[in-house]
């Protein structure tokens, strides 16, 4: 059901963006600590120091803020992991390039574990929080998609759409149990054993 968004205020002075930065920040930590159910907008309000009126006038319910702290939280993640470079390959060893990229997933994940959790349990149980996901799960596949692409005369996979979905799926499950489950293990060895895994799945052999 689409949300009638016409009474909502978009910030134009530095004044109202802070405002609107604090009831994000504010129903992030909320949303960690309790849960989107067990959080209300007169909270949301408290917490970040504004009235309830404001609240109001930049978001029209909670569930218009928990997507905003997604695309925030989603924005934070992208940063992250932009900080290994997959554009070249043709110089580095590729093992060690899925180790740095695992491993910078795994620091992602260190952004605000809690709303993590809780948006793994909205995903199941909000339709509109699985679209917004599903939008921010096709535009990773999508990045490592074209990665693969650049990477075509190295790996011997040639369904790179099925094989970013594959790579994606794989990388998070295991971070997830990793970062948001807990691990009954060092987390070297499985970082170590998933980089040979998809080593040897993309490449002719296990490079590296």
């Amino acid at each position: 059901m689409e949300r009638n968004t016409d009474k909502t205020r978009v910030p134009r002075q530095e004044r109202s963006r802070e405002t609107r930065r604090r009831l994000i920040a504010a129903g992030e930590r909320l949303f960690s600590q309790k849960g989107f159910h067990h959080t209300t907008s007169k909270e949301i309000a408290t917490e970040a120091g504004v009235a309830i009126g404001s609240f109001y006038a930049y978001f029209v319910d909670k569930k218009a803020l928990f997507i905003d702290v997604l695309k925030r939280h989603s924005e934070q993640v992208f940063d992250s992991i932009s900080t290994v470079r997959l554009d070249d390959i043709g110089n580095t060893d590729p093992r060690g390039l899925l180790t740095d990229l695992i491993k910078a997933i795994i620091v992602a994940h260190e952004i605000s574990p809690g709303f993590h959790r809780e948006l793994t349990v909205m995903v199941h149980s909000d339709p509109e929080i699985r679209t917004v996901m599903d939008g921010w799960q096709e535009e990773v596949t999508a990045r490592i998609c074209e990665t693969l692409a650049l990477w075509k005369d190295r790996i011997r996979t040639k369904d790179l759409e099925a094989a970013a979905v594959l790579i994606y799926e794989t990388m998070e499950a295991a971070v997830h149990r990793i970062k948001l489950y807990g691990l009954d293990m060092k987390e070297e060895r499985l970082v170590g054993e998933l980089s040979d895994m998809l080593s040897r799945y993309l490449f002719d052999k296990a490079e590296g």
